[in-house]
């Protein structure tokens, strides 16, 4: 084991942990909100837009920048921000004016943290393995989060137990975050050298089959950062336009909400599988052949959720969904990261999910308003948009494993 490797992934999986509540707490706050505070929909729906709105502006903002920046410094920041936001949203429950600009800046601050992470991962060997490590953080998190929030709630009466919660876990995160920062950096530096170092050993060698997308140059081409961009923005189009109507859409297989309650806690702790399975196969199956399997995953049970009418098949369907979203990310995350080893591709497309993460909702709200019976026709849009992602993937892989070859062959 590398020195210093347990410390990082420790150090970076608190970090993932904290930011990545963001998605998954934000159901039973705006659920908290509506019952406690009697929150209307257009303010609830603009509080989820601000907060996943700012995280994702930020994440491209400082994307293209990350070499001027301490990546650990952002994540130390952006930690310190969202604690402030948190704790300071938990006194302003009642007053939605006070409320939105509080997870406006709770959103810039996960921004900083996500981006800074993800900048982090993607110098070090093997990064499909660390993001899927990196993966199974959130998924710890959002069950612990899933299983105290409604004695929170009950505790406080409204969403400030849980902002209170969050809150003092940012805390703890910058606390971690500056303690260990030269650590941080002292491994990555190690890291980059090492595999200069191999780089070199390597250049007589040809090139591994699946595996070579890594680019040497700085440079990343306008079609390569569309393709990249566009198909991890519609994969997380396609999670979100489904998750955040789970409610309603498992009402019409008969789960009640203490059962839809249950099915969460049951699911966070299943998504476990999907951020280990991806960093258990590493680079064993090579780049292609795990994405397309997981694409195919969400393309089938996309359509089953919103067709079957028994709730424990959707309960099944919707745990093994979250599972295929979470294996997906980190391969992504790691394609992206032999891309481009200097982290911009990978931390732009963090902020590009966001903003995925916030029309998914206001384009699924549209389409389930057209007719009573049109949650067929959101699994078919999602659906849709996991199949283009597919195809966008496709493309990206086979341009780049060319791109390659013939870098190899002129080498």
């Amino acid at each position: 084991m590398r020195p210093g490797f347990a410390p990082f992934v420790a150090v970076c999986s608190l970090n993932a942990s904290i930011a990545g509540l963001a998605i998954p707490m934000l159901p039973i706050i705006i659920e908290a909100l509506a019952s406690s505070n009697h929150m209307n929909s257009k303010i609830l729906g603009l509080l989820a837009f601000l907060e996943l709105g700012g995280a994702a502006v930020t994440s491209i903002a400082v994307s293209w920048q990350i070499r001027k920046f301490n990546a650990a410094t952002l994540c130390a920041c952006g930690s310190l921000l969202l604690a402030a936001a948190d704790l300071g949203s938990a006194f302003a429950v009642a007053s939605p004016e006070i409320l939105l600009p509080f997870r406006l800046v709770a959103g810039i601050g996960t921004g900083l943290m996500s981006a800074g992470m993800l900048a982090l991962v993607a110098r070090v060997p093997n990064p499909e393995q660390m993001y899927g490590i990196l993966g199974f953080a959130p998924c710890i998190s959002a069950s612990l989060g899933f299983t105290v929030a409604p004695n929170l709630i009950h505790i406080t009466g409204n969403a400030a137990g849980v902002f209170a919660f969050w809150g003092f876990f940012a805390v703890l995160n910058a606390i971690c975050m500056v303690a260990y920062r030269r650590q941080l950096i002292d491994f990555v530096e190690t890291a980059v050298r090492d595999r200069a170092q191999k780089r070199k050993e390597r250049d007589s060698l040809p090139v591994a089959a699946g595996l070579n997308v890594v680019r040497t140059s700085d440079q990343i081409g306008p079609g390569v950062l569309f393709l990249s961009l566009g198909s991890i923005s519609l994969l997380a189009f396609c999670d979100a336009a489904i998750w955040a109507f789970v409610g309603p859409i498992g009402e019409q297989t008969g789960l009640s909400i203490e059962g839809l309650s249950r099915v969460l806690i049951i699911t966070a702790i299943v998504a476990c599988l999907g951020p280990l399975l991806a960093a258990r196969l590493g680079t064993r199956f090579g780049v292609l052949p795990p994405l397309v399997i997981g694409q195919v995953t969400m393309i089938v049970l996309s359509l089953l959720m919103v067709l079957t009418r028994q709730y424990l098949l959707y309960g099944a369907a919707l745990a093994l969904r979250v599972v295929a979203v979470l294996f997906l990310v980190p391969r992504y995350s790691g394609l992206f990261a032999r891309i481009d080893p200097v982290g911009r591709v990978v931390a732009a497309a963090a902020g590009c999910q966001g903003i995925a993460y916030g029309v998914g909702p206001l384009i699924g709200g549209q389409v389930i308003a057209l007719s009573e019976g049109s949650f067929l026709i959101l699994g078919l849009t999602a659906a849709a948009a996991s199949g283009i992602s597919l195809l966008m993937t496709l493309v990206l892989v086979t341009h780049r494993n060319r791109t390659a070859d013939i870098q190899a062959v002129q080498n």
